[in-house]
C-alpha cells in the first residue's frame, strides 16, 4: 500500500481533503526518507527493514546483543521516546526491533535531531549494554 492509497478517504472525499489528502501522502514519504536517511547516517551498524510505500512508522532491527529494553530505558535521557518492537509482533519476534514514528514530528529536521539523539542513548553500547 502506497502513501497516497492509505490517504484516500472510504468515503467520496470533500473538496479540502481532495485538496489536502496528496499534499498529505507526500509529507510522510519526505518524513519517512528523512528519518531512514538519518538512521543511516546515524547508526550504520542497524538494520532498516525495509523503506515502507504507505504507513507512519519505521522498524528498525538492533544489532545481536542489544536489547529494546535498553535502548527504550536510555532514550528519555535524551529527550526522546522509542517503542519496543516486541509488543507489535503477534507471535515472537525474530529479534530485537525498535518501532519508530515519523508522522507528529513538527518539521522534518526533527526526525534527523531524533535520530541523532538516539545514537547518542546508544552511543556507549559495548557488548549488549548502553552506556558501558
Amino acid at each position: 500500500m502506497t502513501f497516497r492509497e492509505i490517504s484516500a478517504p472510504i468515503r467520496p472525499p470533500t473538496e479540502a481533503v481532495a485538496k489536502t489528502a496528496p499534499r498529505v501522502a507526500t509529507a510522510l514519504q519526505h518524513r519517512c526518507t528523512v528519518l531512514a536517511d538519518a538512521l543511516a547516517r546515524e547508526l550504520p551498524d542497524w538494520t532498516l527493514l525495509r523503506l515502507p510505500e504507505g504507513g507512519l512508522h519505521l522498524w528498525l532491527r538492533l544489532p545481536p546483543g542489544l536489547t529494546e529494553a535498553e535502548v527504550a530505558d536510555a532514550a528519555p535521557a535524551h529527550r526522546i521516546t522509542v517503542n519496543p518492537g516486541h509488543q507489535y509482533f503477534p507471535a515472537e519476534p525474530p529479534a530485537a526491533h525498535l518501532r519508530l514514528g515519523f508522522a507528529a514530528a513538527a518539521e522534518p529536521a526533527d526526525l534527523t535531531e531524533a535520530a541523532a539523539r538516539l545514537a547518542a542513548a546508544v552511543g556507549g553500547w559495548a557488548g549488549g549494554r548502553v552506556g558501558g
